[in-house]
């Protein structure tokens, strides 16, 4: 049995389909034609619309998996939305704790790393119906940032959703089986960080040469500030030669 690779396409929503279509162009050129997409069912001012779902459709069709990603893809911070965006359910302050990992990993957009039982539930709900009334089902869920409060991770199992991904593993709630996996990212920014991130990630692919699964995320912003995206692609390149099997996460849980 082949080493598998999945690639995961995040942040996926009207608001980044233009930046999304090249990367997917990109990754077919590499023969990556099986990637788990990512998709926001209501960015705030971006929520997803006909034309986006009929694009979305049509990538399911030929062989994409299309995975709930959050709800709105950002915390309520208490702060006012910005013009143009409704305010969202309030929330509590995250504790000191989360609240670094927040900052650090997120950069706020951990938006199930506060919320209670309850409160995830309704999100997961609202977003399974606002796919649905779409024609678009996700069998899997993927937190943004790959973050979740205990509570909100059991009511992902509760919803019925078939795996999570963290930034550790891919759960496989069904089964109950975790796969142990980092997440490979990127982080645009700065060229400082956008090297460090770089020589970051040639480490975890060497490290995970001899693992059954290896998982890249890729994210519309890889396109811009220093444009971290050629270099994934020349990782995704060396993999591909290498014998890595291009799979969906469903794919995975289903093998």
């Amino acid at each position: 049995m082949k080493p598998a690779l999945v690639v995961s396409l995040h942040d996926v929503c009207p608001r980044t389909r233009d930046d999304c279509a090249v990367i997917l162009a990109e990754l077919d050129r590499l023969g990556i034609g099986r990637r788990s997409l990512l998709v926001i069912p209501a960015e705030p001012g971006a929520e997803l619309d006909a034309d986006c779902a009929r694009w979305l459709r049509h990538l399911a069709a030929r062989g994409d998996e299309l995975v709930q990603h959050g709800l709105y893809h950002r915390r309520q911070t208490g702060e006012p939305p910005l013009p143009g965006e409704p305010p969202l359910p309030g929330e509590p302050p995250l504790p000191a704790g989360r609240a670094l990992v927040d900052s650090l990993l997120a950069r706020g957009a951990g938006e199930f790393l506060g919320l209670d039982y309850e409160q995830a539930l309704d999100r997961l709900h609202d977003g399974r119906r606002r796919l649905a009334a779409l024609g678009i089902e996700a069998a899997g869920f993927v937190a943004p940032a790959w973050l979740y409060s205990p509570e909100a991770a059991a009511a992902v199992a509760a919803a019925g959703f078939r795996y999570l991904t963290t930034h550790l593993r891919l759960r496989d709630l069904h089964r109950g089986h975790d796969t142990w996996s980092f997440g490979i990212s990127n982080r645009p920014g700065p060229l400082r960080d956008d090297l460090i991130g770089r020589g970051v990630n040639e480490l975890f692919v060497a490290a995970h040469r001899p693992a059954p699964l290896l998982r890249i995320a890729i994210h519309p912003a890889d396109l811009h500030h220093g444009r971290p995206l050629e270099h994934t692609l020349r990782l995704l390149a060396r993999l591909m030669r290498g014998g890595r099997q291009p799979l969906t996460y469903l794919d995975w849980c289903e093998r």
